[in-house]
């Protein structure tokens, strides 16, 4: 049986050094770590999760990617 115990802290050590956020809106972070880094690196860390559930933890925390935050720069 898999669960998630855990899984909320060690995702936030994972990405504590590849983290920026915005000066206009501090809820908002980013990563420049891609979905499947984040993979690898929780895998490493002993939590077996697809991609998707790496989108949900992104979300659960308001991330973007470095890719949306360029696209966001430009408008």
């Amino acid at each position: 049986m898999l669960t998630r115990e855990g899984l909320d802290e060690a995702f936030l050590e994972v990405i504590a050094e590849s983290t920026a956020g915005s000066p206009m809106d501090e809820t908002i972070k980013w990563t420049n770590l891609s979905r499947k880094e984040l993979q690898t690196r929780l895998s490493e860390k002993g939590f077996v999760v697809d991609v998707d559930i790496v989108k949900q933890l992104l979300k659960n925390i308001i991330f973007v990617s470095d890719k949306h935050l360029k696209h966001f720069q430009e408008k």
